[in-house]
C-alpha cells in the first residue's frame, strides 16, 4: 500500500466536515499524523462525521495534534497506534470492530487526551461479529466520558464483545457511569 504524512501546522484548523464521505481519511495503506494544528470533522452522523476510519490492513500513526468529530478513530482490520493528541467526539473518540475483515484489529494507545460529551470513550461493536478478537493496549493517556442523553451511562472503555483488552497505566475521570464496562472478552488492568 501507499503511505503519507500528515502535519497540520501551530494555528491551522482542517475542516473535514465537507467530505462527501463517512470518513475523511479511509486509511488502507500506512498514515502517520504529527500535527501542531487541528483536524475537524462534523458531530453529526453523516458525511464527514469521522476523521480516520483503518480497514483491512490499513496502518494509522498518531502522535500529535488535535481531533474533533462524531468518531475520531474508526478501528476495523489493521492497526492503530496512538502517542498523543487531543481527541473529542460526541460518541466514542475511538471504536474498535472486528466486522467482515480476515485482517485482526490491533490499537495500542501509549498517551493522548480522549473526551467524549455523550457515550464511551474507547468502545467495541455491541453487533455480533466473527473473526479474531480485537487487542487493545492502553499503556497512558486520560479518559474524560460524560453524558448528556437520557437511556446512556458515560462509560470510559466499553468491551461488549470477546475482545482482548490490556489496561497498563492510564487516568479515567467519569461523570455519572463507569470507568470500564465488560459484558465479554478479557480485560486486564494494571497500575491505573
Amino acid at each position: 500500500g501507499c503511505s503519507a504524512t500528515i502535519n497540520v501546522p501551530v494555528g491551522v484548523t482542517m475542516d473535514l466536515s465537507k467530505t462527501t464521505k463517512q470518513y475523511a481519511f479511509d486509511v488502507k495503506g500506512y498514515l502517520e499524523v504529527d500535527s501542531e494544528g487541528e483536524m475537524v470533522a462534523s458531530t453529526g452522523t453523516g458525511n464527514g462525521s469521522r476523521v480516520f476510519s483503518v480497514n483491512n490492513g490499513g496502518e494509522l500513526k498518531i502522535d500529535s495534534g488535535k481531533f474533533t468529530g462524531n468518531y475520531c478513530v474508526n478501528a476495523n482490520g489493521g492497526s492503530t497506534e496512538i502517542n498523543g493528541g487531543e481527541f473529542s467526539s460526541v460518541e466514542p473518540t475511538l471504536a474498535f470492530f472486528n466486522s467482515n475483515t480476515e485482517v485482526p484489529t490491533e490499537v495500542v494507545i501509549n498517551g493522548g487526551e480522549f473526551t467524549a460529551s455523550d457515550n464511551g470513550v474507547i468502545m467495541g461493536n455491541g453487533s455480533t461479529v466473527s473473526g479474531e478478537p480485537c487487542k487493545l493496549k492502553i499503556t497512558g493517556g486520560v479518559y474524560n466520558c460524560n453524558i448528556k442523553s437520557d437511556g446512556y451511562i458515560a462509560c470510559s472503555i466499553y468491551c461488549p464483545n470477546y475482545d482482548e483488552i490490556e489496561i497498563d497505566g492510564a487516568t479515567f475521570n467519569v461523570t455519572d457511569g463507569c470507568c470500564i464496562c465488560s459484558r465479554a472478552g478479557k480485560v486486564t488492568i494494571k497500575n491505573s
